[in-house]
């Protein structure tokens, strides 16, 4: 996402950096804004997972084939401008994008092979990683989540 900081320390980043920055950063960005000390938050290329949880509960409202869809991982890679996605079903695209339009995106081609430069930030292929999650289980029935952190999770939303 275009990230925008007004009015930063003068001096501590370059008027405008063009490399990304991922979310995972924004702790030590915002550090380094505050103590005025730069920190090395710039990425030539900013991966990004998503695993969403097993959605059986669901029947008999959907289908089969909508439960595994919307059950599927997924992982993106971004960099320069391009964006490289692929989920556990075996389903990938390339994207353009444009850094002069933010959020702004066009698919290229589907059914890609995902390059070395994308796969190298993740230690664990998706598929093995998939085959490796109990999905019978929620995060919250492990023991060493604590009530407080349960409970905390319960209000927003997630269980």
């Amino acid at each position: 996402m275009p990230l925008y900081i007004v009015n930063p320390p003068e001096g501590l980043y370059e008027a405008e950096e063009l490399d990304y920055v991922s979310q995972l950063e924004m702790g030590d960005l915002i550090e380094s804004l505050a103590t005025g000390q730069r920190k090395d938050v710039f990425r030539d290329a900013v991966p990004a997972e998503l695993i969403n949880g097993y959605m059986d509960e669901l029947q008999p409202y959907v289908s089969e084939e909508e439960i595994d869809y919307y059950s599927r991982a997924q992982r993106c890679v971004i960099s320069d401008d391009t964006k490289v996605l692929w989920d556990s079903l075996g389903g990938s695209a390339r994207y353009r994008l444009d850094r002069d339009r933010p959020n702004w995106q066009e698919q290229e081609n589907s059914d890609v092979s995902i390059p070395d430069w994308a796969t190298q930030h993740f230690s664990i292929r998706l598929q093995e990683f998939c085959e490796s999650i109990d999905k019978a289980t929620s995060y919250a029935d492990r023991e060493d989540i604590d009530d407080n952190t349960k409970d905390r999770l319960a209000e927003l939303g997630y269980l």
